[in-house]
């Protein structure tokens, strides 16, 4: 229980497309860039993957 609790990550859900000030951020352009060019095009399934392992902790 003790390991669990150290490794327990909190992670606010924000729905992006309510929220045009963080949509339209320079910070999010960036990460979606990052993001897009790690997944070769697959930016879709790379962020369904880093939710199921942000729920799976």
């Amino acid at each position: 229980m003790i390991g669990k609790m150290e490794n327990y990550v909190n992670v606010d859900y924000i729905d992006i497309d309510k929220d045009s000030k963080l949509k339209a951020s320079e910070e999010y352009k960036q990460v979606i860039q990052f993001l897009t060019h790690i997944s070769g095009g697959k930016l879709e399934q790379l962020l369904y993957m880093l939710g199921f392992i942000v729920s799976s902790q």
